[in-house]
């Protein structure tokens, strides 16, 4: 009797042993587990964010557009879009050189984030242009912020190697609600529009080249 006792007490200690060491594995499994999927979630966010400018890229505006698209729908909200590029971006980096270029864009990138709300998506689609998803926008709210932007980016003053210079910016955008138009279809008119803009600076460089409209005005002929 005394050696059966003595050996379930045994078992039980093995057996006590034997589920501390497996908790222990677990935890450290567990623990790598988390470490991973904050390496994976920094990877994913990298893989969002333009590395020169530290905005969002093609893929970030990508993914916030169709969330915005769907809050829009759920809450019948407006939908704005800006899209802006630099103007004169060639004769900038024939100048002052790429790195002049580079240091033009970072600095813009910077003003644009002062200009938007922490809710409103910037991205740069490559080269010089860039675009705004700004959620909760109606087309009067749109025209607001463009016109913030274009004033506090040509009020800017750009110092490379010693040297000075400005920067101007042909802004195109659109606002709507989700029900009216997709993705695709906004894009492409907030793209028109931008095009509308940078006609205006072509004709008359001393000229605001901003042009907003509402997806309900586009058949109404041209607005400012």
């Amino acid at each position: 009797m005394e050696v059966w006792l003595a050996k379930k007490k045994k078992t039980g200690a093995s057996t006590q042993l034997e589920f501390n060491t497996l908790t222990q594995q677990f935890n450290v499994i567990k623990r790598k587990n988390a470490i991973l999927e904050q390496q994976v979630k920094g990877l994913k966010r990298l893989a969002c964010i333009d590395e020169l400018t530290k905005v969002g890229n093609r893929r970030a505006f990508d993914q916030s557009l169709l969330v915005a698209l769907e809050q829009s729908k759920r809450s019948g909200d407006p939908l704005g879009i800006l899209m802006l590029d630099l103007n004169d971006f060639k004769f900038v980096n024939e100048t002052y050189n790429h790195a002049g270029g580079d240091e033009a864009l970072k600095r813009l990138s910077y003003c644009l984030r002062g200009c938007v709300r922490v809710t409103d998506t910037i991205s740069r689609l490559g080269g010089d242009e860039f675009v705004i998803v700004l959620p909760m926008t109606d087309v009067a709210s749109l025209k607001i912020v463009a016109s913030r932007i274009y004033e506090r980016v040509c009020g800017m003053q750009i110092i490379h190697c010693e040297r000075t210079f400005s920067i101007s910016v042909s802004i195109g955008g659109i606002s709507t609600c989700a029900q009216s138009v997709g993705a695709a279809a906004l894009t492409h008119i907030a793209d028109v529009n931008l095009f509308t803009a940078k006609e205006l600076y072509r004709d008359n460089k001393g000229k605001k080249s901003v042009f907003i409209r509402s997806y309900q005005e586009i058949d109404e002929g041209p607005a400012g």
